[in-house]
């Protein structure tokens, strides 16, 4: 007998974080896809789940000249960028806020 062993499935709340992405973005691939291509996942007991294989499959099908070994830590740097981001944002409005005398 064959000892199958299916990939390690990953909730969309898990692919989520170790793609840098909100889950609702993971769900949206899924069901409406981007520029034409769909997230493969599986549906078990009511939920959705997607591999690391099918992420990694969307990716290369979105943009086959990237290095998708680069988005192996993705969601470390996605994290410390969107703290970059707020700061920036918040620097921003306290200045337009300055200027209007607020």
């Amino acid at each position: 007998m064959i000892a199958w062993r299916p990939e390690q499935l990953l909730s969309l709340s898990a692919a989520a974080r170790r793609v840098g992405a909100h889950r609702n973005s993971i769900a949206r691939w899924i069901v409406r896809g981007v520029r034409g291509v769909r997230l493969q996942s599986v549906r078990r007991g009511g939920r959705r789940f997607v591999t690391e294989a099918w992420l990694e499959a969307f990716f290369v099908a979105l943009d086959p000249d990237d290095d998708v070994s680069r988005h192996a830590d993705v969601s470390r740097r996605a994290r410390r960028r969107s703290g970059r981001r707020r700061r920036r944002r918040v620097a921003r409005v306290e200045a337009e806020a300055l200027a209007l005398g607020i």
